[in-house]
């Protein structure tokens, strides 16, 4: 995880997406019409905090996940044109839903449950087959790699 982890994020379920954009169109449309809502949670979590989740819903409580930290900066990568995961890791980004729950009066419905939303996303993962694809871990290779690197250099000062 880049940095210590602990840069936020928000993790919006698909269905409460759908349902904010259909209280913009459906709600009040002359009164929102040009407006900007950010479809987000209300619900924040640190990268390790989802590494963490993440790992329970895989392994079970049983066993702690083995986290790497790294500086992105350090190891050529600039965290403002970084893509996939970690999200905007290089500044504070946290959207707030608060004007859509106001002007709509929309409510997301799966605001604290992400632990049971990852369990369920796993177990459709798992039906599909998608565990059984291959996957391009080069750059986290690659990371493990230069930070490993790092540490067996710091260790032998």
């Amino acid at each position: 995880l880049p940095g210590k982890g602990n840069a936020f994020v928000s993790l919006t379920h698909a269905e409460d997406v759908a349902s904010m954009l259909a209280c913009a169109v459906l709600a009040r449309p002359d009164e929102v019409s040009g407006q900007v809502f950010n479809a987000v949670s209300p619900r924040y979590v640190t990268l390790k905090g989802l590494a963490e989740m993440c790992h329970r819903v895989v392994h079970g409580d049983k066993s702690k996940p083995e986290i790497i930290y790294y500086d992105p900066v350090k190891l050529g990568i600039d965290p403002k044109e970084a893509t996939g995961l970690p999200f905007r890791v290089s500044y504070p980004f946290i959207a707030d839903p608060g004007k859509a729950m106001r002007l709509l009066a929309w409510q997301p419905r799966h605001d604290r449950t992400l632990q049971n939303d990852l369990q369920e996303m796993y177990e459709e993962y798992l039906e599909l087959g998608l565990h059984e694809r291959r996957v391009d871990l080069t750059n986290d290779d690659r990371i493990a790699r230069s930070v490993g690197a790092a540490a067996k250099a710091a260790a032998a000062k």
